[in-house]
């Protein structure tokens, strides 16, 4: 009996590839780690009982998850296998302005999501046809889902004779809807198609200048003052408080708006005050929402149902105008009340396999930097940084909140004589200087960019490496952080900071990524770490970070004891 126990083979408690290691063992290169097998929690009856009820759930989910979506075509994503036939078939297909965008772009071949994507876009929105089918794509970070969709709207529509508005294009943020306006206007520089943005980058006055004709609503303040709204006042940032669906109606009566643009770029925000606004929607055809997951399950000002009801006018009027949605994400909502609230009519469902799983990057090399202490981490930051520069490569840094880059943006900027070339980039600051802050790290001036989950979503960058200074709480923040890196088939590496404590709770979260090929690399630049030059170094950058924070504080609290002071002076 013990002969034959011992000829089994033992089960395969390491789904992520950990070695054993011992604290003694040198740091030399890179480990494969993390735990021992007895290190490995056993399950109880508890976490049995658990495992079951979920089980349940997801059974039940299945049954109530839509028959488009279990009738979705799978495609892998992965941009190594895609097929260079099909790809050299559909470009050849494509007019030559969209093919010389491309090459103006360094662009050479498709990505598999943009061979599935594109013809199918081309024949459910063709002249012939009409629109038979709305389209949902879903497929990981840095796959191409953004030229997915710009292709075939531009090839729909570059061969119109009037402008009118005939593309929506909605982001949740200003900087992924800058970033997507910045690849629309390479493609419409050569064809006559005109794009407009309404994002928040100046006033909305300003903004809607530039997409239709305002003359009229300048010349028509008695309108806006028997709304008791005045136009030119800069305090009335957000005109959805102030305007009903009624009075939205007078405006669309008797100011008229002619459309100057073919495709409008926006967030929900501004798009909302333009419906209020106007009605330049007879003419539209598409619809796209990027990064649907979080514009659905965030309401920003109702903008769904709104779209909606927009949507159900044109295909009641006597043109009978239908508008193909284009949704397009990394992960996908599958609750049955949400996808309702989509209103999606014959929906084609297009997702890789590795979109239904949380992945990260095939590319991607993950280190871990455990320290010892809370203290040790900005030393080790320091120390890390230093071989990130060495390479001259940049690097992109998350934390979990605003106040914690604004600290380790001082801390490293006053590290050693200003040693780092760093940056803050932060929801605080106002638009115009944001776009300074990325201009001069894509330019180069700046090496180290410092942010909060504000950058996870669709921004990208050339970066090399990114660094999670506090470890992510979710699977889902760590997946989308990663996926900065690693992008369009290059390599990349990410480093993750946790404290010793934390290591198990840590493993846990990284257990629940599904990619059992991964291996997880013990950062081994930590010898120095107990250096007498570092500990000088971050004793002076320590100093000037407290000073700077005291200062900050004693003039917040001067600011809020002259506001008291005036309070009580209107009482008296």
């Amino acid at each position: 009996m013990n002969s034959s126990e011992n000829n089994k083979e033992p089960k395969n408690n390491n789904p992520l590839n950990i070695t054993k290691f011992d604290s003694q063992t040198k740091l030399e290169g890179t480990l494969n780690f993390f735990y021992s097998d007895s290190a490995i929690e056993i399950e109880t009856q508890e976490d049995k009982e658990k495992e079951k009820e979920k089980q349940k759930q997801i059974k039940t989910w299945k049954k109530s998850v839509p028959l488009w979506m279990k009738k979705g075509q799978l495609i892998n994503s992965s941009i190594e296998t895609y097929d260079p036939k099909k790809s050299e078939h559909i470009m050849g297909l494509l007019p030559k302005n969209i093919q010389l965008s491309l090459k103006m772009l360094k662009i050479n071949h498709l990505f598999p999501v943009q061979i599935e994507s594109i013809p199918l876009l081309l024949q459910t929105n063709s002249r012939l046809t009409g629109v038979k089918n709305d389209i949902c794509i879903q497929a990981p970070t840095g796959s191409g889902k953004t030229l997915a969709y710009v292709i075939p709207i531009i090839n729909s529509l570059m061969n119109r004779v009037i402008v009118r508005l005939r593309a929506l294009i909605i982001l949740p943020t200003r900087n992924l809807a800058s970033q997507t306006k910045e690849v629309l206007d390479c493609f419409c520089q050569n064809c006559d198609l005109r794009v407009g943005t309404l994002f928040g980058s100046s006033s909305i006055e300003e903004e809607f200048s530039q997409i239709m004709n305002t003359k009229n609503i300048k010349n028509s303040k008695s309108i806006f003052k028997n709304l008791d709204y005045d136009i030119n006042d800069n305090n009335n940032k957000n005109i959805i408080n102030e305007i009903t669906d009624k009075e939205s109606e007078l405006i669309k009566k008797f100011v008229p708006s002619n459309c100057k643009v073919d495709i409008i770029v926006c967030t929900p925000g501004r798009l909302v005050e333009l419906i209020l606004r106007s009605s330049m929607f007879q003419d539209l055809r598409f619809l796209v929402v990027d990064e649907a997951d979080r514009l659905i399950s965030q309401s920003y000002h109702d903008w769904l149902n709104r779209i909606n009801q927009i949507i159900r006018k044109n295909e009641t009027n006597r043109f009978k105008r239908t508008i193909q949605k284009i949704l397009l994400t990394a992960t996908f909502t599958k609750n049955p009340s949400k996808l309702s609230s989509l209103e999606l009519k014959n929906p084609l469902y297009i997702y890789s396999s590795t979109s239904l799983k949380f992945r990260v990057p095939d590319n991607l090399t993950e280190y871990l930097v455990v320290a010892e202490s809370s203290s040790d981490k900005l030393p080790l930051m320091a120390l890390l940084l230093r071989e990130i520069v060495k390479r001259k490569e940049r690097c992109l840094c998350f934390t979990n909140s605003i106040e914690e880059s604004h600290r380790l943006k001082i801390f490293l900027k006053h590290f050693n004589h200003q040693e780092f070339k760093v940056t803050e980039y932060s929801k605080k600051l106002i638009h115009s200087k944001r776009e300074k802050v990325l201009e001069k790290f894509l330019k180069g001036e700046k090496s180290i960019l410092i942010c909060s989950d504000v950058m996870t979503r669709g921004m990208d960058f050339d970066v090399k490496n990114i660094i999670n200074y506090n470890n992510p709480q979710r699977k889902k923040t760590y997946i989308h952080r990663v996926g900065r890196t690693s992008r369009a088939g290059k390599s990349g590496r990410a480093y993750t900071f946790v404290e010793k404590e934390y290591e198990e709770k840590f493993m846990k979260l990284l257990r629940k990524i599904e990619d059992s090929q991964r291996e997880i690399k013990l950062w081994a630049g930590g010898s120095d770490l107990k250096s007498e030059d570092l500990k000088k170094e971050c004793a002076t950058a320590l100093k000037i970070l407290k000073t700077q924070l005291v200062k900050k504080r004693q003039n917040y609290q001067g600011k809020q004891n002259v506001k008291r002071r005036r309070r009580i002076n209107k009482k008296k």
